[in-house]
Parts: C-alpha cells; sequence; structure tokens
C-alpha cells in the first residue's frame, strides 16, 4: 500500500513538472514577442493555456483521489496540499501569460517596443518557476528561499520601468498608448513572479510546515 501511495506521489510531481513546462514556454513565447511580432507564437500561446488548463483539472481530481482513499497525514497531506496550491498558481501564470499576448496582438504588426528591462523580468520569472518547482520535487529548502529573494529583483525590474514609462510621457504625450502596453505587460509579468515566489513558499510549507 506505501508503495502504491509513493508511486502516486511521484506521478504528482512529474505532471506538476508538466504543467510548469508549459507555463514556462507561454513566458519564453510572449517575451520573445516584445519587440517582434509572430502571430502564430502568439496563437500557441492560447494553445497552451487550454494545455495549462486541462492539467490544472487533472492534478486537482488525482490529489482529490489521493486524499479521500489514502487519508494522508503530516509531510505527505502537506505534499499534496502543497502541489493544489502550487497549480492554481501555475494557472495564475498562465492567465497572465495569456493576458500579455492578448495585449500583444491588440497592438498587431506595429509590436510593443523592445525594454531590456520587461524583458529581463521575463527572463527571472523563467528562472523563478523553474527553480522553485525543482526546489519542491527534490526538497531544496535553500533554493525555494533563493526564489522567494529573487522576486524583489522582478519588483526593481519593474519600479525601473514605471520610471523609464514616466519620463517618456514626460518628454512626449503622444507616446501614451505605447506607455500602457509596456506597463501592463511589465505588471504582468510582475505577477508572475509573485507567483512563481509562491509556489517556493509552499515549497518551505511542505519541508518545514512553517508558511511564510
Amino acid at each position: 500500500m506505501r508503495e502504491y501511495f509513493d508511486n502516486e506521489l511521484k506521478q504528482l510531481n512529474y505532471e506538476l513538472v508538466d504543467m510548469a513546462s508549459i507555463a514556462e514556454g507561454m513566458i519564453q513565447k510572449v517575451n520573445h514577442n516584445i519587440g517582434i511580432y509572430n502571430e502564430e507564437e502568439l496563437d500557441e500561446v492560447k494553445a497552451y493555456y487550454q494545455k495549462i488548463d486541462r492539467k490544472q483539472r487533472f492534478i486537482e481530481s488525482e490529489c482529490m483521489k489521493l486524499l479521500l482513499l489514502q487519508q494522508p497525514v503530516a509531510s505527505d497531506l502537506r505534499q499534496i496540499s502543497s502541489i493544489l496550491k502550487m497549480i492554481n498558481d501555475l494557472q495564475r501564470i498562465g492567465d497572465q501569460a495569456e493576458n500579455i499576448s492578448e495585449i500583444l496582438a491588440i497592438t498587431n504588426k506595429t509590436c510593443v517596443s523592445k525594454n531590456d528591462n520587461v524583458k529581463e523580468m521575463a527572463n527571472l520569472c523563467v528562472k523563478m518557476l523553474n527553480d522553485g518547482v525543482n526546489s519542491f520535487v527534490n526538497k531544496d529548502l535553500k533554493l525555494a528561499n533563493s526564489v522567494i529573494g529573487m522576486d524583489d529583483k522582478v519588483d526593481n525590474n519593474f519600479n525601473i520601468v514605471k520610471k523609464q514609462l514616466i519620463d517618456i510621457i514626460h518628454n512626449d504625450k503622444n507616446d501614451g498608448e505605447y506607455v500602457i502596453d509596456i506597463l501592463m505587460c511589465a505588471k504582468y509579468f510582475e505577477k508572475i513572479g509573485d507567483h512563481c515566489a509562491n509556489i517556493a513558499k509552499w515549497t518551505v510549507f511542505y519541508l518545514t510546515g512553517k508558511h511564510i
């Protein structure tokens, strides 16, 4: 019975990693399209979102089955509870990435011009996502805490972007539409960073039983 349960927990981890890889792909594609309009890639983001939505429902169902049939306690219960929380964060990451793709699609072929700090935010989010999920699967508390600290870098880049955009508006009010597009993209990446940090925080809870 225990061997079966352990195998089911391992399978949940595999499914979690798979869902995270879909979310990562969405971030990568929208990041690539900041400054380079590619309609096909933006359409793929929508398809990815449907995948991430289906994956969330599947993992949620599997977790509920284990909770009902196995009635886990202690660290086993925390592991399943943490996965349920993490897939919600991953689904929200998918939401934010899709929102960015919609902004880029609306701007059409004129596209949102490249902004180094926005792209840096996206790159940080990808690393946070990968490290956050890996910290959970590998039970790496140090890595989880490192991910949580990285959220400050995302926030710092967001603050830089806001200051840059204020200067742009001050110099030329006709750039208002561009400023709004960039600001919204940056805000969505900032939210993605928050969700990545949440994943790491759930890892801390799983490993220590403490909320941070």
